[in-house]
């Protein structure tokens, strides 16, 4: 199959034309140099069996005729010398056997024939033996006519496994001259060949690059002229190839980076802005911070102070009982002694408002719902959000799942938004709750339609003993904060005023709680 694109092409046809008959002389050199060797190396192996096989019936040989030498020397019982002899001989004929059945190199004859050649003198070397056996005694006379009839096909035998042995010898010297000549003549082909395809494919490349390089240096000079500035037509190549697609695409990319250029200057445009809001959201991480620094010293020394104040205080309230109890209501300092009373049962107030912010809280976490807690929280404030004629609205999810919270903390968290709201609509308004899931997250709303907080008053609504009231302690918000941190949330804030908003626009504050969800896997 053809490759797409006039470049690829020429490349392919020319690493084809090089490298296609180099590799296939190449091939036929090593293959001939191998094929020749591994036949060299196959005979070589044979003919180390065919040794190894020699001299294992030579040493058989010498074996089986050593019973009967030794019977003929020492004379006496030959029995057990016997039964070593038809052992020995026994196992000379399996060997001759073995030997017949397999290949031998460097004989005139076949190893069947080889071996029946030895035949005769195991044959008579045993006949021989069994003689010598068979008599009761040698005299001594006869002793050496004996050794040296035995030891005759013993030396015929002998000396035709030597002529196998040097035929098999002169064999592998045969091979090995035969193995030099075949790697000296792949040798001198191999680098005559590599030379000559070498010297080709540099011809070829030369003449390959020169064509493409033309093109190339095109290209280089127009991507110049887009660094100079040059961005109507950088790059004018002519060329049908690859070459002149890239430098078409080359020339849509240009386009399509002016056009992103663009959008990257609109984009700096609205980065200003970005950093504004990201600045803004760091500052009420900052405001959080210093915060829950501020409750915290607070606290300490608001427990120190209710705890100095609370004793001489309780003193005066019930001094202040029993004087009323002795002047009786028509005494003049009657009025005096109730403005003490109720002077001092507002700091009796204030104390316990004290002790709750300074108390360390241990939270009684379990999961309830978070329809009954905003219920339970909107009940106690009822009868104060009907005096003043205020609208509920409730939008509580469906889904919801069970938080995991102290219940009773956070209805006292509720209750005092609830209240701080009714306390914002003297004449009435609306009251919206909203709870629903946002990212793991549990979000509380209470939204009120009153004259909303304002600016001067916005940063210090959570700290300890601020208040716009007249009859306020400034904790219930503290409190409200630290309840809710502790339970791993933050509490937001959100409010209008007509100043912010302008005549005639709603006006109100929105209270966010903001619980995660993930406490309940906690």
């Amino acid at each position: 199959m053809q490759p797409r694109g006039v470049l690829a092409w020429r490349l392919v046809t020319a690493f084809l034309a090089v490298t296609i008959p180099g590799t296939l002389v190449l091939g036929g050199v090593t293959f001939y140099a191998m094929h020749s060797l591994v036949s060299v190396n196959r005979e070589l192996e044979e003919i180390g069996l065919s040794l190894e096989a020699t001299q294992a019936l030579h040493l058989a040989l010498t074996q089986a005729v050593a019973p009967a030498r030794e019977a003929l020397v020492a004379g006496g019982n030959t029995r057990a010398l016997q039964r070593e002899f038809e052992q020995r001989n026994t196992a000379l004929r399996t060997k001759l056997a073995s030997c017949g059945a397999a290949a031998c190199h460097g004989a005139p004859r076949s190893p069947r024939e080889m071996a029946a050649s030895l035949s005769p003198a195991a044959d008579r070397l045993l006949e021989e033996g069994r003689q010598i056996f068979a008599s009761a005694s040698v005299p001594a006379g006869t002793a050496s006519r004996s050794v040296a009839r035995l030891e005759e096909p013993v030396s015929t035998a002998s000396r035709q496994l030597q002529r196998m042995s040097d035929e098999l010898l002169l064999r592998v010297e045969t091979l090995r001259d035969r193995s030099r000549r075949v790697s000296r003549s792949a040798l001198a082909l191999t680098v005559t060949f590599t030379l000559v395809i070498t010297l080709l494919a540099g011809t070829v490349a030369v003449l390959l690059a020169h064509r493409i390089s033309r093109p190339v240096q095109q290209l280089l000079l127009g991507t110049r002229r887009v660094m100079a500035g040059d961005w109507a037509d950088p790059v004018r190549v002519t060329d049908r190839g690859e070459i002149g697609e890239l430098a078409a695409s080359f020339n849509n990319m240009v386009q399509e980076l002016r056009v992103h250029r663009d959008r990257l200057q609109e984009h700096s445009r609205t980065l200003e802005e970005r950093v504004r809001e990201r600045t803004e959201q760091l500052h009420r991480a900052r405001e959080a911070l210093l915060q829950s620094e501020k409750l915290a010293s607070l606290g300490l020394l608001a427990s120190g102070v209710a705890h100095e104040l609370n004793n001489p205080l309780t003193s005066v309230l019930m001094n202040t009982h029993l004087l009323l109890e002795d002047v009786g209501a028509d005494s003049p300092l009657c009025k005096y002694l109730e403005r003490i009373d109720a002077d001092a049962g507002r700091c009796k107030r204030i104390i316990d408002d004290l002790r709750e912010f300074s108390r360390p809280r241990e939270l009684r976490k379990k999961p309830s719902p978070v329809r009954s807690v905003v219920e339970q929280a909107l009940a106690s404030v009822r009868y104060e959000l009907q005096r003043r004629r205020i609208e509920v609205e409730r939008d509580v999810a469906d889904d919801l799942p069970p938080v995991v919270w102290d219940r009773e903390r956070m209805m006292q968290v509720l209750t005092n938004l609830f209240t701080n709201a009714a306390q914002a609509m003297p004449d009435g308004g609306r009251l919206a709750i909203r709870a629903q899931r946002q990212n793991g997250w549990l979000v509380l709303e209470t939204r009120d339609s009153g004259p909303g907080i304002k600016a001067e008053h916005r940063s210090r609504i959570f700290d300890p003993f601020f208040t716009t009231k007249p009859d306020g302690t400034g904790l219930g918000l503290s409190i409200c904060y630290g309840i809710v941190q502790e339970h791993k949330g933050r509490i937001e804030v959100e409010t209008a005023t007509a100043d912010d908003v302008g005549a005639g626009q709603a006006t109100g504050t929105t209270m966010r709680i903001m619980i995660p969800l993930a406490e309940e896997h906690a």
